[in-house]
């Protein structure tokens, strides 16, 4: 068939789904594009490098599900869709999810949180406990009995039937982790527990046996499994696989396999499908996994042909890398950068750009949409705020002993990474030098901060070990940084030279070869070169009422011509660059204060799902980062006793208001009776309030020896949260429910007694 040149030069219009529902990719494409551009755009923009792992799926009009075929084209796959919409979901789930690098680990870990939600990672209550504490301990971060009151888990989507006591055994195991665990290393468990499961990467698909009972077939990295009740009945591996096929709605897998007594067998299974397209759909699925993770490589993928004399005949062949060709490019890449690490003392690592990267070759002519935009940028990959990612990401960090310097001292000195041996001073019980603790070149180091201006010029003795009038610092932690001998140069550590520059937290003293070798020049008290980092005395826990404005301030000192980006660590998303909104939430915003230096983080409306460790991160080789706890809360206000109340007439009406989760004490709190304001001063009498604040307010109103006037609605208005309302009835005698249905049936009794009066008028006229 041909086409035309208007026809070729159609744009096509497409939503990507990411596996955050919330988060869409709208992208352009054009007839000749096939969905290999589509899969390798996306995957470039979020910087996924183990692309084969992904895929994107689809639901056809017959609410069949598909998975986009990368070797035609996107228009062909897509023509009934409308409107076209796809998924970018987690494809092959590898055996070791330890070994993806970068990205790809992290959005394994959305994907498996995805599946646990959805009831597709099934586990026992105790591993649904234990993972979903981990989901918390990424999102929330540790336990804080301040800002995780009650039920906090119960905001949180975590499992499919979520239930109280599974909620409850949540928090039992979040309260219990050891503080300071960081969200990866919660992602890092997370995935230790999810790879042991049976389900985990398994698919459902839902089948009959030859008996007509239903159960599921489910295909991973190990093989073909039946479940039933959500427990495996069966498992065949791929090596025990002969052959794959289908016939009309029946799934047939040729088993070969040895039995016990060790002699081969052969046997075949079969299982009807609901429809032929779902029995197509099982049957290409099954034939992907098995080539994906058995083929040593795709170059020499043969076609695979499905289908029999009664059913439409289906040619497959795999395109893409296997899972063996993936390993061993990581491994290849990781031997080079080790092998180029070596030659250079330097580390290599990237910083959050200040716009994200383009596409290139073919696929620049995927149009991008800017509306909404919802991608991680491609730093977070690399990003090595703390030493733990670095094994988390499948990183070889350096010897960490090696101190770079150059010719005007140590300055290549990252503020998070011990790159200098840690040592501290100490003071002797005489006047004397002072020594580091176990120095590694045995040289003796002088205390040089309050030396006389002769002291100061003159010779220094190497061999001498006491100095008079010299009152050496006390514990102060230093840095060592050891040049090489007679080199102006960048030098690694080495042994057996003097020092020439020694490091006191924020001042530095500086050691230089004089014209003699036994002279050196001290200048003292030089301030440090530290480049940036964050003044640390704001708050770290912001609490912010759900709808208001809530702000997160990141003061950094010596920023430069640094760029200052906003990540929130739930998802690993890049909120904003610079003062440039980077996500498709308009309601975050960056904000910069030229005056104080201060770059604020604005959430507008704050909901409860905003709640979580945010970064301020400066874009430094390698970035460096602040985190702060950021959480929404939402006001309760209760009237204990509520909503009806019975108090006896003549007896003193006491109502308790009480107030939580408010990050200050409401200003006031204001009583109303049948929505009137009450007057305390009347001339009734016997009215009063009292109202205790502090992390939870209370307020009492007490009106005493009660009558028939007051009873009514009152409510109570806290200045900062919901009102709340409670009605009053005062009774009179000791029966409140007969003299309740006394007073219900009263209007009804009027009622018949006019119309028995009405009609005894009309007979008698």
């Amino acid at each position: 068939m041909f086409k035309s040149k208007q026809e070729g030069s159609l744009v096509y219009k497409c939503t990507v789904r990411l596996l955050d529902d919330s988060d869409v990719v709208e992208c352009e494409f054009q007839a000749f594009h096939k969905g290999i551009y589509l899969l390798d755009y996306l995957c470039g923009e979020l910087n996924i490098k183990e692309k084969d792992y992904f895929g994107l799926r689809y639901v056809d009009g017959s609410k069949q599900r598909h998975w986009l075929d990368l070797a035609k084209s996107l228009i062909k796959q897509s023509k009934d869709l409308d409107p076209i919409l796809f998924s970018l979901r987690v494809k092959f789930y590898p055996a070791d999810p330890f070994r993806l690098t970068g990205i790809s680990r992290i959005m394994l870990y959305k994907q498996l949180k995805r599946d646990l939600r959805h009831g597709r990672l099934y586990c026992s209550f105790g591993e649904a406990a234990a993972l979903g504490a981990l989901i918390v301990q990424e999102e929330l971060g540790d336990y804080n009995e301040k800002f995780h009151i009650g039920d906090y888990v119960s905001s949180l989507e975590l499992a499919l039937r979520q239930t109280e006591n599974l909620e409850k055994k949540i928090i039992e195991l979040h309260k219990k982790r050891e503080a300071g665990q960081d969200s990866f290393l919660a992602i890092h468990d997370f995935l230790g527990i999810a790879r042991t499961l049976e389900t985990y990467g398994i698919e459902p698909h839902p089948v009959k046996d030859h008996r007509g009972s239903q159960l599921y077939v489910g295909i991973n990295n190990s093989g073909i499994s039946t479940f039933i009740a959500g427990k495996r009945s069966q498992h065949f591996r791929w090596n025990e696989v002969h052959k794959i096929n289908f016939e009309g709605k029946m799934f047939i897998a040729h088993l070969s396999y040895t039995d016990a007594s060790r002699e081969p067998k052969k046997h075949t299974i079969g299982f009807k499908c609901p429809s032929g397209a779902a029995c197509r759909y099982l049957w290409r699925c099954a034939i992907e996994q098995m080539l994906f993770f058995t083929l040593p490589n795709s170059e020499n993928a043969a076609v695979v042909s499905g289908g029999g004399f009664f059913s439409w005949g289906t040619k497959f062949r795999y395109t893409g890398r296997t899972e063996r060709e993936i390993l061993t490019e990581n491994i290849n890449a990781l031997r080079e950068q080790k092998i180029n690490g070596s030659s250079s003392s330097k580390r290599k690592a990237s910083s959050v750009p200040a716009t994200p990267s383009s596409p290139q070759g073919e696929l620049s002519q995927i149009r991008y949409s800017s509306l909404p935009r919802s991608t991680m940028s491609e730093p977070l990959g690399s990003c090595n705020v703390q030493m733990n990612r670095n094994h988390i990401y499948g990183a070889h960090p350096q010897d960490q002993n090696t101190c770079i310097i150059d010719s005007n001292g140590c300055i290549q000195m990252p503020i998070l990474e011990p790159v200098c041996e840690e040592s501290r001073l100490r003071s002797s019980n005489h006047d004397s030098a002072n020594y580091f603790s176990k120095p590694l070149t045995g040289f003796p180091y002088r205390e040089l901060t309050e030396h006389s201006s002769t002291e100061s010029g003159s010779g220094y003795d190497h061999s001498r070990k006491h100095k008079e009038n010299i009152k050496p610092y006390t514990g102060y932690a230093s840095r060592l940084c050891y040049p090489q001998a007679n080199s102006n140069s960048s030098a690694v550590l080495s042994r057996g030279t003097s020092p020439k520059t020694i490091y006191f937290d924020e001042k530095v003293s500086v050691l230089e070869y004089a014209n003699t070798s036994n002279e050196y020049i001290a200048n003292i008290n030089k301030p440090l070169n530290r480049g940036p980092y964050f003044d640390t005395s704001a708050t770290k826990n912001v609490t912010s009422l759900v709808g208001k404005t809530g702000h997160l301030n990141c003061r950094i000192k010596n920023l430069g011509n640094k760029t200052v980006s906003w990540i929130r660590h739930r998802d690993l998303h890049l909120l904003t660059v610079a003062e440039s909104t980077y996500t498709s939430d308009q309601r975050f915003t960056s904000i910069y204060n030229k005056q104080t230096g201060d770059w604020s983080l604005q959430i507008m409306f704050a909901q409860i799902r905003d709640s979580g460790v945010y970064e301020c991160q400066v874009s430094t080789t390698p970035p460096v980062g602040y985190t702060m706890i950021f959480s929404v809360v939402e006001p309760i206000t209760t009237i204990p006793g509520g909503p009806e109340l019975y108090i006896d007439m003549g007896s003193t009406v006491n109502l308790t208001c009480v107030v939580k989760h408010l990050p200050d004490p409401p200003y006031t709190v204001h009583w109303t009776h049948n929505n009137q304001d009450i007057n305390y001063d009347s001339p009734r009498g016997g009215v009063s309030v009292i109202t205790e604040k502090g992390d939870i307010t209370t307020s009492y109103l007490l009106i005493q020896r009660a009558k028939i006037s007051d009873s009514g609605k009152y409510s109570c208005l806290p200045s900062n949260a919901n009102p709340k309302s409670v009605n009053v009835h005062i009774l009179i005698g000791d029966h409140p429910a007969a003299v309740q249905r006394a007073h219900s049936l009263l209007p009804y009794s009027c009622k018949m007694l006019v119309l028995t009066i009405f009609a005894f008028l009309k007979l008698s006229i």
